[in-house]
């Protein structure tokens, strides 16, 4: 289509006739993936903010019938670097939120709430992964009575969903830097496999440690690191390996060692190595990486002295119950650098060392 013919057609979404704007933005979903023209034209100085503004008009929990195809265009078009820039630009993550808060709150069946909630996190993983200003939205950086208040709404939201992607394990690898962008089929009908609201909680999560102020606000909320712990022993592997790689982006910063070593990932992390508990090569890995990060602040370090995690880390490499390429990590990048302690054990739970 020419640019002419999208003005036209976005121009219809402002029509008085409900059935006409009904038709356009499903007629704009339907073209919607891997568009480039339709993208450069939302990108434009020129239609861009005006069109955007046409569709956002319906980006509300009251505009069901076509609050999906309005997701899909959205989500779709914010695979897009320039388009995620518009979009950020209009104010689309506290949108996005108070979305999620209004689908949540309305009375229609768990089913709908449930497809078009996991839309609305597919739309902020995919902008979290692309803008730091997202990221910066979403943490609320700017109101400091309101910063991380949108990170507790997020633990409210996935407490509340129940995860049925179990079956998901080996899918998708997720890259530990953030998310990749995700788009959508040509319909809303076409959903995933199985629906794992859980993990793009988690994907946006692994996005906001993109941020010093992001790892910050994560590692001191108690119940993000309850929940992450909880995560590794999940069966689960997407899950595993992305509460893992959030720990490892914020152990990446020694200021945030001393939040972390308040609740118990360090332990669970050398707890699941030492005993072979993690079966995948990649996740283990990053266990690892957090145990060798941990020990460049004193603090971890004496974590890791008083339960002799050297004797642990050990046994476990003779023994092969780590992945060959973890071992050689463990072995040229921990145990050199960590000291014996006699008649010392990893704690489990509410344990205590003498």
């Amino acid at each position: 289509m020419s640019e002419e013919e999208f003005a036209e057609v976005f121009g219809f979404l402002l029509n008085n006739r409900e059935d006409v704007r009904k038709m356009a933005v499903k007629g704009i979903a339907q073209q919607s993936k891997d568009n480039s023209a339709l993208f450069a034209f939302l990108a434009s100085p020129t239609h861009g903010p005006r069109s955007f503004d046409a569709l956002l008009q319906f980006f509300h929990a009251g505009g069901f019938q076509l609050l999906g195809d309005i997701l899909t265009i959205l989500i779709n078009c914010s695979v897009d670097s320039r388009c995620a820039e518009m979009l950020v630009s209009r104010r689309v993550v506290p949108k996005a939120m108070r979305l999620l808060e209004g689908i949540e709150a309305s009375d229609h069946a768990n089913s709908l709430k449930r497809s078009l909630e996991e839309m609305t996190l597919m739309l902020l993983s995919n902008l979290t992964a692309s803008h730091i200003i997202a990221v910066d939205d979403l943490l609320q950086i700017e109101d400091e009575d309101l910063r991380g208040f949108y990170l507790g709404k997020l633990h409210v939201y996935y407490s509340r969903f129940f995860s049925n992607g179990e079956k998901e394990e080996g899918e998708d690898d997720v890259d530990d830097g953030g998310s990749e962008g995700k788009e959508l089929g040509t319909t809303r009908a076409e959903k995933l496999p199985a629906r794992d609201l859980q993990k793009w909680i988690l994907q946006i999560l692994l996005n906001l440690t993109r941020s010093s102020e992001g790892q910050m606000l994560l590692t001191e909320d108690e119940d993000w690191d309850r929940t992450l712990t909880e995560c590794l022993g999940s069966s689960n592997m997407r899950h595993r390996l992305l509460a893992a790689q959030c720990y490892r982006n914020c152990s990446l910063q020694s200021e945030h060692h001393a939040a972390i070593l308040r609740g118990n990932f360090l332990r669970v992390c050398v707890e699941r190595l030492c005993d072979g508990g993690e079966q995948v090569p990649g996740v283990e890995m990053m266990l690892a990486e957090i145990v060798a990060e941990m020990m460049r602040s004193e603090a971890g370090m004496q974590y890791l002295e008083e339960v002799n995690a050297k004797k642990h880390l050990q046994a476990a490499v003779a023994g092969k119950k780590v992945d060959d390429g973890t071992a050689e990590f463990i072995e040229r990048h921990v145990l050199p650098f960590l000291d014996d302690v006699v008649d010392a054990y990893v704690v489990h739970g509410g344990d205590t060392v003498d």
